[in-house]
């Protein structure tokens, strides 16, 4: 968690700040074209599939934390941990799916 959680704030503030500082300091807006081409670049897709896959651990981890502190132990428990197992794999499989697939068309 503290590993996930500090690659995190080092991912996600340089996400914010390119997307939404430098971009704006440009004159540029956050739009289709210019994800089109950032994805472009393999460099691109890893980063946004990183802050993606981690940020997606790290929430799980705390919501199963939360899960096993507050049900007590028995079906409910297991089903909620299971349920959440299962969305977490739909959700990334889904956000990766989008990056690794994605296919950048000329502008």
């Amino acid at each position: 968690m503290r590993i996930s959680g500090l690659a995190l704030v080092v991912l996600a503030l340089g996400h914010m700040l390119i997307m939404h500082v430098l971009v704006s300091l440009a004159g540029q807006e956050v739009d289709f074209a210019l994800v089109n081409s950032r994805w472009g670049t393999p460099f691109w897709r890893f980063y946004d599939g990183l802050l993606l896959v981690l940020a997606m651990l790290h929430g799980i981890n705390g919501a199963r934390t939360v899960i096993s502190d507050l049900v007590g132990r028995g079906g409910i428990r297991s089903a909620l941990l299971l349920l959440l197992a299962v969305v977490a794999v739909l959700w990334i499989a889904l956000g990766l799916a989008v990056i690794i697939f994605f296919q950048p068309t000329p502008v």
